[in-house]
């Protein structure tokens, strides 16, 4: 009989080699018996050895090609259903590729990627908590960028082996922790209601790019879903703007949470876009309401440079970006809001997201919490009420008044 023990016999216990590979004889007529088996983990090939018991060396050839068919017939039937990792995310994320937006299928099959180079040759079902730790400990980034990666290989994992019914070995992975600095305890990439309103009137000194940042400090739009307004989504007489798409490497989709959402239009806001559409001649409603100069929608660069000019002219030396505005408006809203959710109904914000689908967030509720905001645009009365030049974000004016393309 087989002795599934694992002892390997130290160096007193003699053992005198048989004319059959892999098979000694021991001193106590045991027989010592090496076969090649493969690891359960990548497939791979390994050699396994045990000690069985038999009666004659015949006896022991026989134990050993039964252990031998036994193990390739494992390995066989385990071909046959058993699936690595690697294979099983590429399967899972062409799945769900036609579902999701471009920008987040990419960012799916980056953090992939890391995981795959560690974790790709491992059997699904082999896939331990360890193993998942240890390239989690392993990545060589910030904390959050690992932790940003792990969400991603957790979801896959939750997916795969709940439809294989299988134990998920991410589940109770922990994320790092990642330390809070200073900056981000002070409010990074924020600005106070009196910084936005410098800025602004900074900014206002330059009447290609000024719609455009005004438009994303009153409405707390993201970037792509600025680019991707049209006229058709700016109602002048309910005086709002629906937000309803959003543009990543110039592929228009969704807005980011896949949901359209409204957002009130601020005075000053609707007399700078009605002096833009009045520059228009012949626009139509599904026009961009923000082109280039080619008429077709902007890059993040292209604006970048406008915007650092205004800090400029504004002595705003903190770090402030572009989505800077998104967090200013969600800041200085929130501090208005009688509720988390009027401020998730103006940002897009999928956070308590079964408390938002089944609540209806009014104009007077959004307009409420809007009151401080309209309070700190600086819109003088020959600002608002001027003709302003149509906008083409592709040429702007470098500091010495020459015009720029903006991409440099």
């Amino acid at each position: 009989m087989l002795n599934a023990s694992t002892w390997v016999p130290g160096p007193e216990i003699r053992m005198k080699q048989t004319k059959y590979p892999g098979i000694k004889r021991l001193a106590d007529g045991r027989f010592h018996i090496r076969v090649t088996g493969r690891c359960p983990k990548t497939g791979k090939k390994k050699n396994s050895k045990m000690t069985v018991e038999c009666q004659s060396l015949g006896d022991a050839v026989r134990i050993r090609e039964e252990m031998r068919v036994a193990i390739e017939q494992a390995d066989a039937d385990d071909a046959a259903e058993r699936v690595r990792v690697e294979a099983a995310a590429i399967s899972w994320l062409t799945g769900k590729r036609s579902g999701l937006k471009p920008s987040t299928a990419e960012r799916y099959a980056l953090a992939l990627d890391h995981a795959l180079a560690d974790l790709g040759e491992i059997y699904l079902d082999r896939l331990s908590r360890a193993d998942i730790i240890a390239w989690r400990d392993s990545q060589d980034a910030a904390a959050s960028t690992t932790n940003s990666r792990l969400r991603v290989l957790k979801t896959f994992l939750a997916d795969v082996c709940a439809e294989r019914e299988l134990r998920n070995p991410a589940e109770r992975v922990r994320a790092l922790s990642e330390r809070v600095g200073d900056d981000v305890v002070g409010g990074s990439n924020i600005l106070e209601g009196s910084e936005l309103s410098e800025l602004l009137a900074a900014l206002s000194e330059d009447e290609h790019w000024y719609p455009v940042f005004l438009f994303m400090a009153t409405t707390g739009t993201r970037f792509g879903e600025m680019a991707a307004v049209r006229w058709m989504d700016v109602d002048f007489a309910a005086a709002r703007v629906v937000i309803r798409r959003g543009k990543w490497k110039q592929t228009v989709g969704t807005t980011k949470t896949g949901r359209a959402r409204s957002v009130p239009l601020v005075e000053p806001l609707a007399k700078a876009l009605r002096s833009l559409r009045d520059t228009r001649t012949g626009a139509k409603e599904h026009d961009l309401v923000f082109p280039t100069s080619k008429g077709t929608m902007l890059s993040n660069g292209s604006v970048r440079g406008a915007l650092l000019r205004g800090l400029e002219r504004a002595g705003i030396t903190k770090r402030f970006t572009l989505h800077g505005f998104r967090r200013t408006f969600n800041n200085l809203v929130r501090r208005e809001a009688t509720s988390t959710m009027v401020v998730q109904a103006l940002t897009g914000h999928s956070t308590d997201r079964m408390t938002e689908h089944y609540s209806f967030i009014g104009d007077a509720e959004k307009r409420s919490a809007m009151a401080s905001l309209a309070q700190v645009i600086p819109i003088r009365p020959q600002l608002a009420g001027r003709d302003t030049a149509e906008v083409s974000p592709e040429v702007s004016r470098a500091p010495d008044g020459t015009k720029t393309d903006g991409r440099g």
